[in-house]
């Protein structure tokens, strides 16, 4: 009976040290721009604030924030899910000889391999960089830590009509997940 009671304690300090980054975070204001691998996120899309979750994604199929430098390209994935819904900014590039804090200007799609960045809501409605150039600066890439972190601006379209969405202020300070 001593075991069960043990095993009972250990289990509920077990449960009780799981990872909710979410449970106190502020779904009304956005995170501080950082560098210290801070797992936040956020943009004002279409005026109002958007707060993504600080939970991992998990890197399958192609999900997930990750980067990677091979010879003097490097590739760097973000995926940001809204803390509220499941809306979700995701920003997969090629940068030719990164240089850090400098703004990049990411031009649309030309086919499925070349930079793609979206926005999709909870209403399976998908923005994408098909007319306008999108910009982007990384502030820290650390492969060692796996951190990344940055800064962007968007302007997306629901193709193939002519809804935008316009993403200011966005901000990102990821561990790779």
């Amino acid at each position: 009976m001593k075991n069960f009671f043990l095993l009972a304690f250990i289990f509920s300090i077990f449960i009780s040290c799981h990872r909710d980054y979410d449970k106190n975070a502020d779904a009304e204001t956005l995170p501080a721009i950082t560098q210290s691998g801070a797992r936040t996120g956020g943009a004002i899309v279409n005026g109002k604030v958007w707060v993504a979750s600080k939970n991992d994604v998990g890197t399958a199929n192609g999900m997930g924030t990750y980067c990677q430098q091979i010879k003097d390209k490097t590739y760097i994935r973000v995926d940001l899910r809204g803390i509220n819904d499941q809306s979700r900014i995701w920003i997969k590039v090629e940068i030719d000889d990164l240089e850090l804090n400098k703004t990049y200007s990411i031009a649309p799609n030309n086919s499925i391999n070349d930079n793609v960045i979206t926005y999709s809501t909870t209403n399976d409605d998908v923005y994408f960089n098909v007319k306008n150039d999108c910009k982007l600066k990384i502030t820290r890439l650390d492969l060692d830590q796996r951190i990344v972190s940055g800064t962007f601006e968007l302007k997306l379209q629901k193709y193939p009509t002519d809804d935008t969405v316009d993403i200011t202020e966005g901000r990102f300070d990821r561990r790779f997940d």
